[in-house]
C-alpha cells in the first residue's frame, strides 16, 4: 500500500497519461478505432490523475508532525522506507558511488511536493548530517570518475556550445568543480573560472591538470561573507551540488550576493516528480545517502523565488556515458556486480535522458 500510495501522490497529468497509455492502446485494438483509442486514453489518465489527487488530499489530512526543512510543512508523509544496504560501502559519497536505491527512510512534502531523507525531518540534527557528508565529501578519491573523465568532458562540452552565450566572455564560478568535467571546455570560452571544491584529491587533481585555473578547496560555506567575492560573478554554475547541501535555499540565498545584477546561476539536479523517478518507485537509482533532498519541478520555482531569482529556463539534463559504466550502474541495482564487468574494452557511449535530471537556468531579481 505505501508504494502505491507513494506512486499516485507524485503523479502529474503527464506522467498519469503516460501510464495509461497502454490501456488506450489495448482498447483501440481490440475496437479497431484510432478515435476509441485517443477517448479511452484520455479518460484513464484522467481517472488516474483524480485518484492521485483523492490520495494527495488524503496525505494532507494526516498528522505526522513531520516537519518539511524546505518549506516548514508540518505533516509530511512517508515515502519509502528504509532499504537496507547490499552493495558498496555505507556513507559512500562519491559522485560514482554505486550505492543506488539504498537509503534511510524518504519523507514527501505534500505542500512543496519536495522528498527529502528522514535524517532531516529533526531540525536538530540538520548541522550534524551536514557535517557528517561534508567530512565524507573531503575524503573522496574517486578513481572510478576519474577513468570515465573523457565522456564527462563530452558531456559538458555540448552543454557549453549550446549555452556559449551564456559564458562567453564571463567570469564563472562553479560550486563542486570535483575534477574538472566542465571546467575543461569552459576555461575555453569564458574570460575567468573560479572552481570551488569540497574534495581534497579532486582539487589537487584539477589543479595539477590546469595550473592556471583558480581551485578553491572548501564547503560551500566557505563563500559567505566573503566581500571581496560580492557581485563579482557573472554566472555562478553547480551541477548536480544542491541536492546535497543541507539547506539550498540559504545556499542559493548566499550565492546570489556573489551575483552580478541580472547574473545567472545554473543548477543541475535531481527530480522525484519525473516518470522514470514515478516508475522505478523504491528502487529509483538516485535515492541514495548522500542526497539529502529529492526537489520536483513545483520545487525548483519555490525555492528559486524565495531566494531572490527570476526562472528563465527549465529543461531536461543529458549525459552521455560508456556502455561499461552504465551496465554497471545498472548491476548495482539488481544486485549483479557482474554487469558491470561485460564488455570491458567497448569505446560504445551511451546519451542518458530518462527524463529525471534537469538543468535550471534562474536570473539574479536585484
Amino acid at each position: 500500500m505505501l508504494i502505491l500510495k507513494s506512486f499516485l501522490i507524485r503523479l502529474k497529468p503527464k506522467s498519469a497519461f503516460y501510464f495509461t497509455l497502454p490501456l488506450g492502446i489495448l482498447s483501440g485494438l481490440l475496437s479497431h478505432s484510432f478515435l476509441v483509442f485517443f477517448q479511452d486514453a484520455c479518460i484513464f489518465s484522467v481517472l488516474l490523475y483524480a485518484a492521485s489527487q483523492l490520495a494527495l488530499r488524503l496525505e494532507r489530512q494526516r498528522k505526522t508532525d513531520v516537519h518539511c526543512p524546505l518549506c516548514g510543512y508540518s505533516d509530511c508523509t512517508l515515502l519509502y522506507r528504509a532499504r537496507k544496504k547490499t552493495i558498496g560501502q555505507k556513507g559512500s559519497f562519491a559522485c560514482s558511488s554505486f550505492d543506488h536505491a539504498q537509503y534511510p527512510d524518504i519523507h514527501f512534502c505534500p505542500e512543496c511536493k519536495n522528498g527529502f531523507l528522514s535524517t532531516l525531518a529533526n531540525k536538530n540534527n540538520t548541522d550534524s548530517v551536514a557535517k557528517e557528508a561534508q567530512n565524507a565529501y573531503e575524503e573522496v578519491v574517486d578513481t572510478t570518475y576519474i577513468e570515465n573523465l573523457p565522456y564527462r568532458y563530452d558531456t559538458y562540452k555540448r552543454f557549453t556550445d549550446t549555452f556559449h552565450h551564456l559564458f562567453e566572455g564571463k567570469n564563472v564560478l562553479e560550486v563542486g568543480s570535483y575534477y574538472g568535467a566542465f571546467a575543461e571546455s569552459a576555461r575555453t570560452v569564458v574570460s575567468r573560472y573560479t572552481g570551488l571544491e569540497l574534495s581534497k584529491h579532486a582539487c589537487s587533481f584539477l589543479k595539477t591538470r590546469h595550473p592556471e585555473l583558480e581551485i578553491i578547496n572548501g564547503p560551500v560555506e566557505w563563500l559567505q561573507g566573503k566581500t571581496e567575492f560580492y557581485g563579482k560573478f557573472d554566472v555562478i554554475a553547480m551541477f548536480d551540488v544542491i541536492e546535497h547541501v543541507a539547506d539550498p535555499v540559504k545556499t542559493l540565498e548566499s550565492l546570489r550576493k556573489l551575483l552580478k545584477p541580472g547574473g545567472k546561476i545554473l543548477f543541475s539536479t535531481i527530480n522525484i516528480e519525473s516518470t522514470f523517478a514515478i516508475l522505478l518507485g523504491p528502487l529509483w537509482p538516485w535515492f541514495m545517502d548522500m542526497h539529502l533532498f529529492y526537489f520536483s519541478d513545483r520545487g525548483y520555482h519555490t525555492m528559486l523565488h524565495r531566494s531572490g531569482y527570476f526562472m528563465k529556463a527549465h529543461r531536461h539534463f543529458p549525459y552521455r556515458v560508456s556502455l561499461r559504466y552504465f551496465l554497471a550502474k545498472v548491476g548495482s541495482i539488481l544486485g549483479v556486480e557482474k554487469l558491470g564487468h561485460l564488455f570491458p574494452n567497448s569505446k560504445i557511449t551511451l546519451p542518458i535522458m530518462l527524463g529525471d535530471t534537469v538543468l535550471i537556468i534562474g536570473e539574479n531579481a536585484s
